[in-house]
């Protein structure tokens, strides 16, 4: 599932997945997603970034859940956070 992961708020802001295990933040200046990789279990993967703020930079992981609504739609829920992005088409 390569391509761009969207969420709409007040603006158009997600994670781009992709090929060789890359990933790429979309509009999201202090979230840096840098890559992605499988996990053992069907439709899980780890993600993997930076969080840039008040003078620091942190490391982190999280991990997403991939899925398809009734509708034929991917999206990628963040487990913990509450987060689904709609994959763009």
């Amino acid at each position: 599932l390569v391509g761009s992961e969207m969420c709409i708020r007040d603006r158009v802001m997600g994670v781009e997945l992709q090929t060789e295990g890359r990933a790429q933040s979309i509009n999201m200046a202090t979230l840096i997603y840098t890559g992605w990789e499988l996990q053992g279990e069907a439709g899980k993967i780890l993600l993997k970034g930076q969080s840039i703020g008040n003078g620091q930079t942190i490391g982190f992981t999280e991990t997403g859940v991939i899925s398809k609504d009734a509708a034929g739609r991917y999206t990628l829920s963040i487990e913990g956070t509450g987060t689904v992005y709609t994959k763009a088409q």
